[in-house]
Formats: C-alpha cells, structure tokens, sequence
C-alpha cells in the first residue's frame, strides 16, 4: 500500500525535474543565442543548433572516454589480480 502512495510523489517529483530541465534548457539556448549574437550581431538558429550540436558531440565523446576509462581500470585490476595470483605459485 505504502509503494502506491509513495508512486503519486515519485511521478510528481519526475515532473517537476522534467519542468526544471525544460527550464534550463530554455536558459541555455537563450544564452547561447545572446553570445552568437554577440559574437556575430546576429542570431541565425542555425549557428545556435550547430553550437548545440556539437556541444552535444563533445558531451558525448566525453562519456565515451570516460565509459572506455571505466572499462579499462576495471580490466586492469581483473588482470592485475590474476597475475598476482601466477606469481604466488
């Protein structure tokens, strides 16, 4: 009973991180549009969606390399494990 009550919070509280994120995406290309209207004296969407674009590229070749990090460290000290373990004998 308790995980039924407690669902109606959880939902409320995903839609108001959705909200958020919303809100701050907005933010964010707003301040994105204002530098390239800085930088350029004017706005094109197109320059915007480009800058998220690769902003976009960037964050995700940043998870790749640190996904791949991961992976290695964990290989590393499976393998260093082991060959410990060859050197006792």
């Amino acid at each position: 009973m308790s995980g039924i009550a407690n669902s109606s919070n959880v939902l409320a509280a995903i839609r108001e991180r959705k909200l958020a994120v919303k809100e701050q995406l907005q933010t964010s290309r707003t301040t994105m549009l204002e530098n390239v209207r800085n930088l350029t004296g004017t706005a094109s969407p197109q320059t915007t969606n480009r800058l998220q674009s690769v902003s976009r590229l960037v964050a995700r070749g940043i998870l790749i390399y640190q996904g791949f990090r991961f992976c290695s460290n964990i290989f590393s000290s499976i393998n260093s494990i082991f060959s410990l373990r060859k050197r006792r004998r």
